[in-house]
């Protein structure tokens, strides 16, 4: 359950934390009850995009990349 303010919000304002507390509970019943009527329960059989060798291949050349950007700028006099 999302709120304004996150988590400090809520520990600031007693009123919100309330209100968190009492709902949360409900919402987490309610979207349970919702995805076991819709079958949703199991968990996908697909891998995310995330999972793929170009994405991970593309991930590490950004990495080397920023690397070498950092490392040049410390080699300035």
């Amino acid at each position: 359950m999302k709120g304004s303010g996150g988590a400090i919000g809520l520990t600031e304002n007693p009123a919100a934390l309330k209100r968190w507390t009492i709902a949360g509970p409900e919402q987490a019943r309610i979207l349970d009850e919702f995805e076991e009527m819709n079958n949703l329960t199991e968990e996908p059989s697909f891998h995310s995009h995330e999972q793929g060798h170009a994405t991970r291949e593309t991930f590490h050349k950004q990495v080397s990349n920023m690397y070498d950007a950092i490392e040049s700028l410390g080699t300035r006099s």
